[in-house]
């Protein structure tokens, strides 16, 4: 199994309840699924936020060429008027700074390329396996107050399978993700959010349907295991 140079949300706990073998088990039919949504049977807060295509979501800010090619990433970049420069890690089961990628080892199971900006601001990453699958991607907003990030995993064949994004100032936070299916089409999202006073709300949809949080998390590892036997 792939060891991850980090672990975000529910993949944290997916990855986690992989490799433990907690998981339920599998139905591949989910990989192939064509799900059709009502998507005014969502909260509006939800409804303004979907993409009910892998295809809608946002583009990412690095050029296609950079992500198909690692080597080619150059060594400083300005993004929103901030000069970037890049920097790289990698490992297995430990995690270690390089300067290139000539410096990986042969049991590095993993690799990272991102941008370091000024007051240790970071913009953009994406880290591949040694196969050259890359398996995530991920965009940090520059903001002194509040930790903003897109993050996106993919199939081992490809295609999205998971976009996160989330708003944390560490006394509140907002959150949305999205899972799809290989044929790209959305298969689930949960959304959720806490103001100043602690106050919590959160919902979870899982084929257009409203799902309790455990019958999301179960059915969200399957997903994992679907992707990434």
């Amino acid at each position: 199994m792939l060891n991850w140079p980090r672990c975000l949300g529910l993949a944290s706990l997916a990855l986690t309840c992989l490799a433990s073998g907690s998981a339920p088990g599998v139905d591949s039919t989910v990989t192939e699924l064509h799900v059709k949504w009502n998507l005014t049977d969502l909260p509006y807060v939800v409804r303004s936020r979907v993409h009910t295509r892998a295809s809608d979501l946002p583009p990412f800010q690095i050029e296609h060429s950079l992500l198909k090619d690692p080597r080619s990433w150059p060594t400083t970049r300005v993004f929103a008027g901030i000069p970037y420069s890049l920097r790289m890690r990698s490992g297995s089961d430990v995690m270690r700074y390089i300067r290139s990628l000539d410096e990986l080892q042969p049991d590095d199971s993993w690799y990272c390329l991102y941008y370091d900006g000024a007051k240790g601001s970071s913009g953009p990453e994406c880290c591949w396996d040694r196969s050259g699958w890359m398996f995530e991607r991920s965009w940090h907003t520059p903001d002194s107050a509040r930790t903003i990030y897109l993050v996106t995993t993919f199939w081992r064949s490809g295609e999205v399978l998971r976009c996160e994004w989330r708003n944390d100032s560490g006394k509140t936070y907002e959150w949305f993700e999205e899972f799809f299916t290989r044929s790209g089409d959305l298969l689930a999202c949960g959304y959720g959010k806490m103001d100043g006073s602690g106050n919590q709300v959160s919902a979870r949809f899982w084929a257009g349907m409203e799902v309790s949080q455990e019958k999301y998390t179960s059915q969200t590892l399957e997903l994992y295991r679907a992707a990434y036997p």
